[in-house]
C-alpha cells in the first residue's frame, strides 16, 4: 500500500465516521441541540479535511476572481462545511423521525404534485430556501416519483 492509498483510505474512514456520527446524533439528540451539534461536527471536519478545505478555498478564490478577501473566502468555505453538516443531520433526523416532517415542514401545493403523478409522470418538489424556521441556511429537498 502506497502512502497516497493509505491517505485516501484514512480520509474515507474519517468521512464515513463523520456521517455515522451525524446519523447517531440526529437519532438521539433533541431537535433544539441538532444544529449546534452539526456546527461542532463541521468545525472538526473543516480542521481535519485539509485537502477538501484547500480545494474549496482555491475554487472560491477563482470564482470570486479577487472580489473577496482571503478572510472572506475562508469564511465562505467554512460556512459550506457547516451547511453540509446541517444538511446531514437534517436528513438523518427526518429519516429516523419521519413524524417530525409534519411538525417542522410546511408542504404547499401537494395537489399539483399528486396530479402530475396521477398522469403517470415523474415529478420533483423543492423548497425555495426562503424559510429560516427549520434551519438557518439549508433548504430541504423532497423528491417523489411514480412507482
Amino acid at each position: 500500500m502506497t502512502k497516497k492509498e493509505f491517505a485516501r483510505g484514512l480520509a474515507h474512514f474519517f468521512g464515513r465516521l463523520g456521517v455515522g456520527i451525524c446519523d447517531v446524533g440526529a437519532t438521539i439528540m433533541p431537535f433544539s441541540l441538532l444544529y449546534g451539534f452539526a456546527r461542532i461536527i463541521a468545525w472538526i471536519g473543516y480542521k481535519i479535511a485539509a485537502k477538501q478545505r484547500r480545494i474549496a478555498v482555491e475554487s472560491l478564490a477563482k470564482a470570486f476572481n479577487g472580489e473577496k478577501t482571503p478572510a472572506e473566502i475562508e469564511h465562505i468555505a467554512r460556512e459550506c462545511f457547516y451547511a453540509m453538516a446541517g444538511t446531514a443531520v437534517e436528513f438523518f433526523m427526518f429519516m429516523r423521525h419521519p413524524e417530525r416532517i409534519r411538525k417542522y415542514v410546511e408542504v404547499q401545493g401537494l395537489e399539483n404534485l399528486d396530479r402530475a403523478l396521477g398522469h403517470g409522470k415523474s415529478a420533483s418538489a423543492r423548497t425555495s430556501g426562503a424559510s429560516r424556521s427549520l434551519s438557518p441556511a439549508w433548504p430541504w429537498t423532497a423528491i417523489r416519483s411514480r412507482r
